[in-house]
């Protein structure tokens, strides 16, 4: 694991899953736990302690019993099902919560979540709805000119018509 990407890891992994099948016909058997986990991701700057994961598979299902974290003074817990249906797309069906949850830290940008989120579909697409707050965030906006890579864009009537579908952006 590169120090690029992880910048902390920890905690106990508790396995008894059993896999069988082909890369087309995954079938899992099993549970497995994490408990007093540690991630660290650098990019994000953020660190998530107390990582507790406990989860079941049954057949071509992963059921997500509980699993927290803890970041900075705020939680992230997560309950549902990953389906491997289809091993090479697997899909999802997460209720995720939020509260005071610092989930990126970097001289540039603070993000602190509190919400309920559902996310469900396939994990290359998946549909996120749900009602999210950003509160004591901040982004530090590059000097214009500092970096090379700014270039202006246009938006067409349909970039601005995508925007209100998606946004309710007027």
């Amino acid at each position: 694991l590169s120090p690029q990407t992880i910048s902390a890891l920890g905690g106990i992994l508790d396995a008894n899953i059993r896999v069988t099948g082909t890369l087309d016909t995954v079938v899992a058997e099993g549970t497995a736990s994490i408990t007093g986990g540690k991630l660290g991701l650098t990019q994000l700057g953020a660190v998530y302690d107390g990582i507790q994961l406990q989860c079941a598979s049954a057949g071509k299902d992963l059921q997500i019993r509980e699993a927290r974290a803890t970041s900075a003074e705020g939680t992230l817990e997560l309950r549902g099902v990953v389906s491997l249906k289809d091993p090479a797309v697997p899909a999802v069906d997460l209720k995720v919560s939020l509260e005071k949850f610092t989930a990126i830290q970097t001289p540039n940008i603070k993000a602190n979540l509190t919400g309920e989120l559902q996310v469900a579909g396939k994990v290359s697409a998946p549909v996120i709805t749900g009602n999210l707050q950003v509160n004591d965030s901040y982004y530090v906006m590059p000097d214009e000119g500092k970096l090379d890579s700014i270039e202006v864009v246009e938006l067409t009537p349909e970039d601005y018509a995508m925007l209100q579908r998606y946004f309710g952006y007027n």
